[in-house]
Parts: C-alpha cells; sequence; structure tokens
C-alpha cells in the first residue's frame, strides 16, 4: 500500500511539472496562478522586424530600449537598407504585447477545452475562448504551456469599421520572463483587399537599469548660418 502511495504522489508530481496531462480544469487553475505570478520586466531591450504586404510593403529593423511605459525605438534598417546613424523616436505608450494584457481570463471569456497540440514544439492545452462583451478586439484561442501554464499562442480577432482582422501571437520563455516571439495578422478592408503584417522578436536583453539619456529626444542639428 505504501508503494502505491508513492507512485500515486510521484505521478501526480509529475503530471504537475507538465510531463503528464492534468484535468483540462486543473490546468486553467494552474493557468491563472501563473498569469498572477509573471511579471513584466522592469527594464528590457529586444530587436524586432516587421514585414508589412497588401496596401503598402515594408520590411524594417528595430531596436528597443524599454523601460515600464517609456521606450526608445531605433529604426535600424528600411527595406534592406541600413542607417549609418538610426533614425530615433522617443515615446511613452504602454506595451501593447504585454502578457498581462492580452492573455484571457475568467470571468470576462469563457473556456472551453479543445484538445493537447503542440505549438513550436512545445505540449499545449487548446481553449477555445468566447468573450463575454464584445468590443473591437477578442481572443478566440489559447493554448496553454503544459510545463508553464503560460500562454503559448493566443490567437484573436479585431474589427474597425468595416475593416476586419485576424491573428496570433506567440509567447516563449525569454530568461526568467515570458515574453512575446513572433505576431501574424491579417486583415480584409471594406473593398477586400487583404494586408498582412509579421513581427519577430529577438535579441532580449534585461538590464537592471537603463541611463535616463536612453528616453532622451534626439536633438535636431543645428541650422547652418548663411
Amino acid at each position: 500500500m505504501m508503494g502505491a502511495a508513492r507512485c500515486g504522489a510521484l505521478l501526480l508530481a509529475v503530471a504537475l511539472m507538465g510531463q503528464m496531462p492534468v484535468d483540462p480544469q486543473i490546468a486553467l487553475l494552474q493557468y491563472a496562478t501563473a498569469l498572477l505570478k509573471a511579471q513584466p520586466p522592469a527594464n528590457v531591450t529586444f530587436v524586432y522586424s516587421v514585414e508589412q504586404s497588401g496596401s503598402r510593403n515594408i520590411e524594417e529593423v528595430h531596436r528597443v530600449y524599454r523601460s515600464g511605459s517609456r521606450k526608445r525605438d531605433e529604426t535600424l534598417s528600411v527595406d534592406g537598407i541600413a542607417y549609418k546613424q538610426p533614425r530615433v523616436r522617443v515615446v511613452t505608450e504602454p506595451d501593447r504585447y504585454e502578457l498581462g494584457k492580452l492573455a484571457p481570463t475568467q470571468p470576462a471569456y469563457t473556456f472551453t477545452f479543445s484538445g493537447m497540440h503542440d505549438v513550436e514544439g512545445a505540449r499545449v492545452y487548446v481553449f477555445r475562448t468566447d468573450i463575454q462583451s464584445a468590443g473591437s478586439f477578442a481572443v478566440t484561442s489559447v493554448a496553454i504551456d503544459a510545463t508553464h501554464f503560460l500562454p503559448r499562442e493566443i490567437r484573436f480577432s479585431s474589427a474597425r469599421g468595416a475593416a476586419k482582422g485576424m491573428g496570433r501571437i506567440v509567447f516563449g520563455p525569454e530568461g526568467r520572463y515570458w515574453m512575446p516571439r513572433e505576431a501574424s495578422v491579417q486583415v480584409r478592408d471594406a473593398a477586400g483587399k487583404i494586408s498582412r503584417e509579421k513581427i519577430t522578436w529577438s535579441k532580449y536583453g534585461f538590464p537592471e537599469s537603463l541611463p535616463s539619456s536612453t528616453f532622451l529626444a534626439p536633438q535636431a542639428p543645428p541650422t547652418p548660418a548663411p
């Protein structure tokens, strides 16, 4: 009997570590707990590339320094052409890709288990999500990592006027944080034309602090005297 009890405890421990699937309702409880613990970094640096096609075609690479809502965005290249000096934009704006702002939670959403799958090589619990109060943005499904119980993939729909869009955001572990890695969206406008955008994040860093000069707006060069 003692051996059976130990075996049962071991199986439960292994299941909670994500090596074996747990009941979907337990997975949701673990998910809610993991979200509460997942705090955004105080300071973060990264590189992201953005590709757009459709109404306009662009390809850009940026380097970003962020501390809370303060953000320094340096454009490194456009359409494959690198700048000798990056174009700098300093703004104050919230991080719209922050996990805590995008991840669906109860009671704002109802969750319906759809099965277990693989996303980016990770085993996940997939839940269809139905928003209780309709708006311009809604998460349509979430894939919860079976080991960390945080979202590996969030699928969503959006609308602005006659334009309708749908897309996905993929997250993963970066150091001790859970950060976005890739986002893609497809939008159909009122005329039926389709535009696409893809963002890829890389080269994350999490410095203890960033100097105040990081967020000083660049000064325009003086106008030469006639």
